[in-house]
């Protein structure tokens, strides 16, 4: 408790009030946090897996393309999850969601999960051919990447 006597000392008085302004700039501050991290790492993601399909694409190639930045993306994520209490939660939240997700994109592996159930680039094969064209993509980019996942979490 105060007295009159430090008030005239010009002593504080303790915390200083927060105004409207200072707590709606403390708020966004809070509240962009991650995003600029975020952001950036999603960009660089997308290049790394443009250029990494690109890479691996390739007349007569023995797998698709696509399974290759699923891999390079989950065994990074495997890594950064074992060291994430070395790293800021506003980095760990950049480089796993942001470089990692956009490195292993769903909507392409979807995609082409699509394309072999459905034949869209129309092929002369049956119906159980494509069947087993989707089946084969889901099993073995889930299997490589749950392998690189765990290589990750060993490195």
């Amino acid at each position: 408790m105060e007295t009159r006597a430090s008030k005239e000392a010009g002593q504080e008085e303790g915390p200083a009030e927060q105004t409207p302004e200072t707590e709606r700039s403390n708020t966004m501050t809070r509240s962009i946090g991650p995003v600029p991290g975020l952001v950036l790492f999603s960009m660089l993601g997308v290049l790394i897996r443009i250029y990494t399909t690109r890479l691996f694409a390739y007349k007569d190639a023995p797998t698709y393309a696509l399974i290759w930045p699923q891999i390079l993306g989950c065994l990074i994520m495997g890594a950064l999850t074992r060291s994430r209490h070395i790293l800021s939660p506003s980095l760990y939240t950049g480089l796993t969601t942001g470089l990692c997700g956009s490195i292993t994109t769903f909507s392409s592996w979807q995609l082409l999960v699509y394309t072999q159930f459905f034949n869209t680039d129309k092929g002369e094969h049956s119906k159980f051919n494509n069947f087993l064209g989707g089946v084969s993509v889901l099993v073995t980019t889930m299997a490589c990447a749950l392998g690189a996942l765990r290589a990750g979490f060993g490195a």
